[in-house]
């Protein structure tokens, strides 16, 4: 943009064919960096990511089960973004340093139903629950 202002743009397409579920998710990527040519440089940046699996983990009897998923009508993909901010620097102009924050919200997540169980239920849509 200009000699101190910096944008970086990217974009990733992330998709999926299986079963019974299609789908293309675009994966945006930004970032904005202000550069004065002093020590301390802040930044802010935004990326969203996709995921066509689903871990789910819970316990059933005392114990832990972890059961990976994988797309389908019931449940599509898992979609998290991510915004972040914060400054960079050099010291000595040998390391770098960098301080961020991030926040991050993530939709399609699964989780087991409250009370459900392996012995008595027999499909996994009667099994979980996605989280918004």
């Amino acid at each position: 943009m200009t000699n101190k202002l910096l944008l970086d743009a990217g974009l990733r397409v992330s998709g999926v064919f299986a079963g019974n579920y299609s789908g293309i998710i675009p994966e945006p990527r930004l970032r904005l960096a202000y550069d004065p040519d002093g020590i301390i440089s802040p930044h802010i940046n935004y990326v969203r990511l996709s995921q066509f699996d689903h871990s789910v983990e819970g316990t059933n009897a005392g114990l832990r089960s972890m059961l990976w998923l994988p797309v389908s009508k019931e449940f599509g993909p898992e979609v998290s973004e991510v915004i972040s901010a914060g400054f960079q620097g050099q010291i000595k102009k040998q390391f770098l340093w960098s301080l961020d924050a991030y926040y991050k919200r993530i939709k399609g997540m699964l989780d087991y139903k409250s009370g459900a169980s392996f012995v008595y239920d027999t499909t996994f849509v009667e099994l979980l629950d996605v989280i918004e």
